[in-house]
């Protein structure tokens, strides 16, 4: 008995220090619209370019693999085409980092600016939040 009483006694307290804590914060959260950001034109922009980069590199990989195919076994064949397609998409994830900082830097500017300390997407939130997507949009231009 002694021991169910101490473990209600922890729980109650647990659950006061949590209303508490939430009940304090003064924390602003802003949300922002993914699929708006990435209509502005500098984001367009930014994919077109990547994607030109990118067509032109599979392009310049594909040429250096059918031109070294002759010199190679199956074996050595499969493992230079890995090679050449680890090297793609390295290059792929690097040019979408390049994409995402610009978004991310935008975002922090806005969220500095209007003191929020947290931005979540639109999609993971329910309810509630501050919508800074226009001003995002106007970062980006």
């Amino acid at each position: 008995m002694k021991l169910h009483l101490k473990r209600l006694l922890l729980l109650v307290t647990v659950v006061i220090m949590a209303v508490f804590i939430g009940g304090c914060s003064n924390e602003k959260v802003g949300v922002v619209d993914g699929s708006k950001i990435s209509d502005t034109p500098k984001i367009q922009e930014m994919q077109k370019d990547l994607q030109a980069k990118l067509d032109e590199k599979a392009k310049e990989l594909s040429t250096q693999l059918e031109q070294e195919k002759a010199n190679l076994s199956p074996e050595d064949y499969q493992k230079r085409y890995v090679a050449l397609r680890t090297e793609f998409n390295t290059l792929q994830e690097s040019y979408q980092k390049d994409i995402l900082n610009a978004v991310n830097e935008a975002i922090s500017a806005v969220a500095k600016e209007k003191s929020i300390s947290t931005v979540l997407y639109k999609d993971a939130v329910v309810h509630g939040g501050i919508d800074i997507t226009d001003d995002v949009v106007k970062k980006l231009q």
